[in-house]
């Protein structure tokens, strides 16, 4: 028997096909330097900038791919979004309790919980937001994260997942740049648009930084 609350991760695991091939040469890599340690190291590291143990290391990151330096400065992607949105919902509990709203949900923000990817045989969800203590049934929703334009595809795939979690699903939600004007958006989905304020194309931010621009609008 499992408690209702912590099936998450077990089933997460299961549905990803349990330990990866990338995690076992990690770990191969990590165990191949635990095994040299007291050793001297003669190996050329390069033209790296040293810090010492009392600096913080904070990467960039930028919007112009043109511009990237691993490690150093890394350039926009999804995965970064999908963290800097389930981090913005964790932080800004009005705009999840207008969802909760339109969604006819009963219950606080903070009887929720804000996940990063879940696994199902239709996918992987985004953002997997969940009840903390089910009584019962669970309520669920399933969030997907587009760095661009949405598309009907996109609709097609959230409807999967939604019908993959069956009636304990309550809603979808689509977060996208923008959302095509002749657009069919299907029942219980809400479409919201993500922007940055005050961000230019050709220079770096940091995670805070661009977590403090972000805003998340619903789709008029």
């Amino acid at each position: 028997m499992v408690r209702q609350e912590f099936a998450y991760v077990a089933e997460n695991l299961l549905l990803r096909g349990g330990y990866r091939k990338t995690h076992f040469q990690a770990d191969e890599v990590t165990l191949y330097w635990v095994s040299q340690m007291g050793e001297k190291v003669d190996d050329h590291i390069g033209d790296f900038e040293y810090y010492s143990p009392n600096d913080v290391f904070t990467p960039k990151i930028t919007f112009d791919n043109r511009l990237q330096d691993i490690p150093e400065i890394f350039s926009f992607k999804e995965l970064i979004l999908q963290s800097l949105i389930r981090k913005f919902l964790e932080k800004n509990t009005d705009i999840f309790h207008e969802i909760s709203q339109k969604m006819s949900i009963n219950g606080m923000p903070h009887d929720f919980e804000i996940l990063g990817e879940k696994a199902l045989p239709a996918g992987h969800v985004d953002i997997f937001v969940k009840e903390k203590h089910p009584k019962g049934t669970s309520k669920k929703i399933v969030i997907e994260v587009k760095r661009n334009s949405a598309k009907t595809k996109d609709f097609n795939q959230l409807e999967q997942y939604m019908e993959e979690l069956g009636k304990e699903c309550v809603g979808g939600i689509l977060i996208a740049k923008s959302f095509p004007k002749r657009l069919s958006i299907p029942q219980n989905v809400l479409c919201l648009t993500y922007t940055f304020e005050n961000v230019k194309k050709s220079d770096f931010y940091t995670y805070s930084e661009l977590l403090a621009r972000l805003q998340l609008r619903f789709l008029e």
